[in-house]
């Protein structure tokens, strides 16, 4: 070991110099982990900064380290606010769902619904037959003019006018009539379509009438 102060070679396992008598520190210096100052191994305290030598080991320690026990804890209360959310998620998801569908149902019901005030009740003995009237009254009374050129196709009323017999079929008939004038035909286009579909163009005078394909009518 060389002595630090004289520089003289001593003993491997020398702890004093053989020549000065200065204790020889060698290996066993431990530094200060606060400002770098060698000191003796056996030192409580750092003679350059007065730092307390095993505290601040013992502390630096705890921090850098945490114990098992509480990663283990941290890690577990993670686990468990994750799955917390995650259910909390999937329940959210679930109840708009089910909102949607609701919502969905409510509007196609209502859109399907059909206004009081367009629906009349005819009856025929004892039979109550719904109708569903246009909404536009010029409408509806272009459906009841091309109507009005028919009589009844059933064969069981008496060639009542199909703008007024109230027997399922003429129903039927003039549904049919206001289904084409909802499409915007023109009435001669009508008039052919239920001639050639049901038949019984009304007559005058013992003749019948000429189907209307033919008129300019694009009313």
């Amino acid at each position: 070991m060389i002595c630090d102060k004289c520089g003289a070679t001593n003993q491997t396992d020398a702890r004093f110099c053989s020549s000065c008598g200065s204790k020889i520190l060698g290996d066993t210096r431990k530094y200060c982990t606060s400002c770098g100052t060698p000191n003796d191994f056996d030192a409580l305290y750092c003679t350059g900064c007065g730092m307390a030598m095993d505290q601040r080991d013992a502390d630096s320690d705890r921090v850098r380290t945490p114990k098992p026990s509480a990663q283990k804890h941290h890690r577990e209360i993670r686990g468990r606010s994750l799955r917390k959310n995650l259910k909390g998620g999937h329940v959210t998801a679930a109840i708009a769902g089910v909102g949607l569908i609701l919502i969905v149902i409510m509007i196609s019901n209502r859109s399907n619904r059909k206004d009081p005030s367009d629906i009349i009740q005819v009856n025929k003995g004892e039979v109550a037959v719904s109708e569903t009237k246009l909404r536009d009254p010029a409408r509806e009374s272009k459906a009841m003019q091309i109507a009005s050129d028919f009589d009844c196709s059933c064969g069981t009323c008496g060639n009542l006018p199909l703008d007024t017999c109230t027997c399922p079929t003429a129903v039927k008939e003039r549904e049919f009539i206001r289904g084409m004038v909802r499409e915007g035909r023109s009435s001669a286009q009508i008039v052919t379509a239920v001639s050639k579909t049901y038949g019984h163009v009304k007559s005058r005078g013992g003749l019948t009438l000429p189907p209307l394909s033919g008129l300019n009518n694009s009313q």
